[in-house]
């Protein structure tokens, strides 16, 4: 085959389950052009002709420095195809199969474009539904692309099978997308999250041998944070990746201009030193003893031991089996909800005496066990405030008003402090 329709075939730049992709001359303008011929068997599908008409002539509106601008669509051979602007550069799945990981900050730019682009399209109504990093493109000149925009909507709409590609990136979909359930902006959030966590680690956040065990895994495997297989990570950062990772999209964040406005945050911190890393605890143990002030009681072994001994009772207490009946699980999970909430509230009055390696162990118990309570959002929070705070004695060697270290609300014996703000950016 030498040309499709008007574009004149010089190169073939790549092949996968969705197709193959042409570097190809428009003889008509000389432009040159990416082009995408989709597999023939969806020649024999006239529902899918209309829908990638339509879904092709939505995707020309889509007007972006970091999104590949799609031309036009047509039929060569009885095989549908559409073609593109041709970008010069390395693909992200190119660079990480190069380099393994990123270096944070490096990651970030590369993250941030695809978010101003994912802000872009879904103003629009588009949603990617397959972003991973076989589709970002980082030109010669260091810009990002995304393309690829909205095709995988109409590829879902097929009779495609595993083996002929759509599920093939299974990994880098959302729980709800997987499971053919309904999707909007936020599944586009989870997989940039899947990206992100790659780029940082080096590896998937799950992963398995065949797209169904895959599926299983996304509705029952909880996500080790990035920060488990790099220590060295950023937490701040460790923590938002985390959060796009939610398998429940109202606990995502719930847009990319909300994203991006987190991202500036992070990395405002980190440029600035703030890694939101305080003294790490060894794997062996559940709670950190850290160095106690001059004169506390907590330096004596007793007291420490003794809410060592208190933590692990509650913890197992909070952990025993869950019960069948709905209504039993209901109580249940009201009963577990308390005794969190007694454990953060035991967090903030360690936090006011300025035990914060026992207070941060705390918080930490909640977020790694007890993800499914409502109280994790407030451990989170208050994990954040004592690492703040053990960054202000580290600096200076006094810490904070104690008053000011529970974000939201203040320990039970303060009265709250309407309208103050804790983000230090």
């Amino acid at each position: 085959m030498d040309a499709i329709g008007k574009y004149r075939i010089e190169a073939k730049l790549g092949q996968g389950g969705m197709g193959i992709v042409y570097k190809c001359r428009d003889m008509e303008t000389g432009r040159y052009s990416a082009v995408k011929v989709l597999p023939q068997q969806l020649a024999s599908d006239p529902v899918f002709f209309q829908r990638f008409k339509r879904e092709v002539m939505t995707l020309r509106r889509l007007d972006h420095p970091n999104i590949v601008s799609v031309y036009e669509q047509g039929v060569h051979g009885g095989a549908p195809y559409y073609a593109m602007e041709y970008v010069e550069g390395v693909s992200l799945e190119s660079l990480l199969a190069k380099e393994g990981r990123l270096d944070p900050l490096r990651a970030l730019e590369i993250v941030r474009p695809c978010l101003e682009a994912l802000a872009h399209s879904h103003s629009m109504g588009v949603i990617h539904r397959d972003i991973k990093p076989a589709n970002i493109m980082i030109t010669n000149d260091g810009n990002v692309k995304v393309m690829d925009f909205g095709i995988a909507k109409v590829l879902d709409a097929t009779r495609m099978t595993a083996t002929q590609g759509v599920l093939g990136t299974v990994e880098y979909m959302s729980p709800e997308q997987a499971e053919g359930r309904h999707v909007d902006a936020r599944t586009d959030i989870y997989s940039l999250g899947v990206v992100l966590y790659r780029c940082l680690t080096g590896r998937l956040p799950i992963s398995g041998t065949t797209p169904s065990e895959v599926m299983l895994k996304l509705r029952t495997q909880q996500i080790d944070p990035p920060d488990a297989w790099r220590p060295e990570l950023p937490k701040n950062l460790s923590d938002l990746v985390m959060k796009l990772l939610e398998k429940d999209p109202s606990r995502r964040i719930e847009s990319a201009q909300a994203l991006l406005r987190e991202l500036d945050r992070v990395e405002r911190q980190i440029r600035s030193g703030i890694t939101g890393r305080g003294p790490v605890a060894a794997p062996d143990r559940v709670i950190t003893t850290g160095v106690a002030p001059r004169g506390s009681v907590w330096l004596s072994p007793w007291p420490y031991a003794l809410a060592l001994l208190a933590v692990v009772v509650l913890y197992l207490t909070l952990r025993q089996g869950q019960p069948s009946d709905v209504e039993d699980r209901d109580a249940a999970g009201a009963k577990r909800d308390v005794r969190v909430g007694l454990m953060l509230q035991w967090a903030r009055r360690e936090t006011e005496r300025q035990n914060y390696a026992l207070a941060a162990d705390l918080c930490r118990l909640i977020i790694a066990h007890f993800p499914e309570s409502p109280q994790t959002e407030k451990a989170r929070e208050q994990l954040q405030a004592i690492e703040r705070a053990q960054a202000a004695r580290d600096k200076t060697g006094a810490p904070p008003d104690a008053s000011r270290l529970a974000p939201g609300e203040s320990a039970p014996s303060s009265k709250p402090s309407p309208g103050e703000s804790h983000d230090p950016t």
